[in-house]
């Protein structure tokens, strides 16, 4: 399978935009999906402003991409986001229903009380870039500016046909303007055991991302019926982030409140500022991370998160030679936030280099 030649794939994606924004329906189509299949090629060409994700090939081997672009036009957004919110909330004035009772003017999907997200359309519009779950992958010289996951991994199964794990990927030389990072996951529980592993991020440059580096777990509400999952094996060398809107490194729960959907990871966008919560899981731990040669300057944030379950904690995380420079709030500029881990190592030029371990402090 071959899509290539130059050109643009254009989404049109404005309208179904409105939509979702407007009535809290989500039913917007993806612009590109292959599943199981092989030998598939993709290059040389724009995905532009999707309804919802660009690229999405689920249980695939022998896969290469490369000089793709994936653009969604930011102030295009940020008209819809800001016309958006005001029609609706003059609407629901209009029928007695004060914006306090209606979840589309909430601060998660309008960032109400995030200053740095103010004027950017954030993580419900969805517009995820490269998502690839599968084996023998690799996906470079390529370009995603969005508002979601920008390269992301996704887990197969015992039952995927390619299965059992999505593994053997390499994501190098790669760009990325806003985005929610080169992302893991989200890996949520599954009694045939989602599993991602042996994963390689090098020379990777973000400005401005959402997240940056993002390992996402999601929660198992019955642990002894919801199955499990595997993140393991997991490399980010060479990483370069510019000006991080929000998390240089979030290896924790997902944040998620998705309208349209019913998904809440429980998880706040918030988190930890005192009173919103961001519960673990034992499900779905974080095993074998390496970080080398990762340089993060600017954002207002500290430098990252790092959060497992005491019930099965997060195992063998290694930062070598890792800078994150912010401004540091909530918790500092001098530590990670960290929870359940077993053997986390800093080596080399490293900083911050150690942890505080269950921060409950407010501002």
């Amino acid at each position: 399978i071959r899509f290539d030649g130059g050109g643009v794939i254009d989404g049109q994606g404005y309208p179904w935009w409105w939509d979702t924004i407007l009535t809290g329906q989500d039913e917007r189509p993806y612009l590109l999906v292959i599943t199981q299949a092989d030998d598939i090629y993709l290059g040389q060409l724009e995905y532009r402003d999707s309804p919802m994700y660009h690229i999405a090939l689920h249980d695939v081997k022998t896969i290469l991409v490369e000089y793709v672009k994936v653009a969604v036009n930011i102030e295009g957004q940020k008209e819809i986001q800001a016309i958006g919110k005001d029609m609706t909330r003059n609407a629901l004035m209009a029928a007695g229903k004060g914006p306090h009772r209606h979840h589309l003017l909430s601060g998660s999907l309008f960032g109400d009380g995030i200053p740095l997200l103010k004027d950017i359309p954030t993580f419900p519009l969805n517009t995820d870039g490269i998502d690839i779950a599968g084996v023998d992958v690799v996906v470079r010289h390529c370009n995603v500016e969005n508002f979601d996951d920008a390269l992301c991994v996704k887990p197969l199964t015992q039952k995927s046909v390619h299965g059992p794990c999505s593994r053997n990927q390499y994501w190098y030389n790669n760009s990325i303007q806003w985005g929610v990072g080169a992302s893991i996951g989200s890996v949520g529980p599954d009694p045939d055991v989602n599993c991602i592993s042996d994963i390689i991020f090098e020379n990777i440059h973000f400005t401005n991302a959402l997240k940056t580096m993002y390992s996402k777990p999601n929660p198992c509400p019955n642990p002894a019926t919801d199955g499990t999952g595997i993140i393991n094996n997991i490399t980010y060398k060479d990483i370069v982030t510019v000006d991080p809107v929000t998390w240089p490194i979030w290896f924790s729960t997902q944040q998620q409140h998705q309208p349209g959907h019913g998904t809440n990871t429980g998880c706040s966008f918030l988190f930890p500022l005192p009173g919103q919560p961001c519960p673990t899981q034992p499900c779905v731990p974080i095993t074998n991370v390496y970080l080398k040669n990762v340089t993060s300057t600017g954002g207002g944030l500290s430098a990252g998160v790092v959060r497992c379950n005491e019930a099965n904690p997060c195992r063998n995380i290694t930062f070598e030679d890792v800078n994150i420079n912010g401004a540091g709030f909530p918790f500092g500029s001098d530590s990670y936030l960290c929870q359940a881990i077993d053997n986390f190592s800093f080596i080399g030029n490293s900083f911050p280099s150690k942890c505080i371990y269950n921060w409950t402090e407010g501002l």
